[in-house]
């Protein structure tokens, strides 16, 4: 693909493990997530290639697995989940925070409360606090 003249629009790939990181700007890379779908600028695909001209963007699968012991991505649109679903606990954090902003905005103060004691028993980690224990003087 790279080998070739890079399409002016670009090209879009599909993330397949979290983790794997994509070019952002010309000074600086990205994290990505699994089933997270990214669009590469033709100077983003430019940035995928190594000394030799060459990207890994034109890795096969059997590529990948030689190089990387994964399929990390996928060229084109193929997401079929939610974005970072192999990752347990960033999961299960991104629902409880849209859980959590949906039960602020209830405008009913007993069922807002309702809500969150409900919030608090389904996800008990949020709950987990740090404290500072500080002495003052000799």
């Amino acid at each position: 693909m790279t080998d070739n003249k890079i399409p002016a629009e670009g090209v879009t790939i599909t993330i397949l493990r979290s983790g794997m990181t994509v070019p952002h700007d010309s000074y600086s890379n990205r994290v990505t997530y699994r089933n997270e779908v990214v669009h590469l600028t033709p100077a983003q695909v430019e940035d995928t290639k190594d000394r030799n001209g060459k990207s890994w963007l034109d890795l096969s699968d059997e590529d990948q697995i030689a190089r990387w012991g994964v399929v990390s991505f996928r060229i084109g649109n193929h997401a079929n989940g939610e974005i970072g679903d192999d990752d347990f606990n960033g999961l299960r954090y991104r629902r409880w925070q849209e859980e959590y902003e949906y039960a602020q905005k209830i405008s009913d103060p007993n069922e807002r409360q309702k809500a969150m004691n409900e919030l608090a028993q389904k996800y008990p980690e949020s709950r987990e606090e740090s404290r500072t224990i500080a002495s003052w003087g000799a």
